[in-house]
């Protein structure tokens, strides 16, 4: 896969939170993937398997209520409602920065992906399932993956 080597070799799944930390340039994480490389991550999603052609994502359900209740007391600084909602803050542009790449894989394997939007060292994040119309347990997944990649 392409991810493989992307910075030199053996970064894959590294915990970066400060840009400071980053084991390479900026020029090595954000390279080019070639044509076929992009092919071949195109046919992979619109076969359903994020990446693997032919396997299904992880299996998804919305919460019960008591899933809401102890999923709402173990994420701490996250909103609930319709979905889950957290600001995540940062000392500058690149830490913000490197917390979005390193979410992006984590968003990748869990085949579920965070609606959000940066400014300056400003994270804001929306979670919720399109498809099951509410929050659901993949929410609650990638969410304690956010915050244990932002600490």
């Amino acid at each position: 896969m392409w991810l493989d080597g992307w910075c030199g070799g053996g970064a894959v799944g590294v915990a970066w939170t400060r840009a400071d930390d980053l084991p390479c340039s900026w020029d090595q994480v954000i390279r080019r993937v070639s044509a076929s490389e992009r092919g071949q991550l195109s046919r992979a999603t619109q076969v359903g398997g994020c990446n693997t052609v032919g396997v299904p994502g992880p299996i998804n359900a919305l919460l019960t209520e008591a899933e809401r209740e102890a999923a709402a007391a173990e994420l701490s600084g996250w909103s609930f409602g319709q979905r889950l909602h957290r600001y995540f803050e940062f000392d500058d542009f690149p830490s913000a920065l490197a917390f979005m790449v390193h979410v992006g894989f984590e968003a990748e394997r869990l085949c579920h992906h965070p609606n959000w939007s940066n400014v300056y060292n400003r994270v804001e994040v929306e979670l919720w399932s399109h498809d099951l119309g509410g929050v659901s347990r993949l929410c609650v997944d990638l969410a304690k993956a956010m915050d244990r990649i932002a600490r």
